[in-house]
């Protein structure tokens, strides 16, 4: 049955899952959410496996900016098993880079409020 499994009070995940970077591969398409209801999103960034990945946030619009970050990116590069830094004011000043070569790169993105979302990445990989 068309739409089984499907949620309707959350919106789609735009983009591929799964992200294998290369040298051609330096960007992330905008993602972008329009009238969205509710969401949260993967996307697993790898690199070949004697490689580390730098990760920049270049833009975040619509995640509100509240004293407990309820919409939010999170950006998990170290530890999986612990939750990574989360932004919804202030875009990183800095590269995130994985502590591990080969190691992967988690990029969650929530929103609880009705609105517009867009987010985008760039990446880099290096030995």
């Amino acid at each position: 049955m068309e739409g089984e499994g499907k949620n309707p009070l959350y919106a789609e995940c735009p983009g591929e899952p799964n992200i294998l970077l290369t040298p051609d591969t330096p960007e992330m398409e905008e993602i972008r959410w329009f009238n969205a209801s509710k969401f949260t999103c993967y996307w697993r960034i790898q690199a070949p496996a004697d490689h580390y990945i730098g990760v920049n946030l270049t833009k975040m619009e619509g995640f509100k900016c509240e004293q407990s970050c309820y919409s939010f990116v999170e950006i998990k590069y170290g530890n999986m098993a612990n939750s990574g830094p989360r932004f919804c004011c202030d875009l990183p000043t800095e590269t995130l880079y994985t502590e591990v070569v080969g190691h992967e790169v988690i990029i969650i993105t929530h929103g609880y409020k009705p609105g517009n979302y867009s987010v985008n990445l760039s990446y880099s990989i290096t030995k």
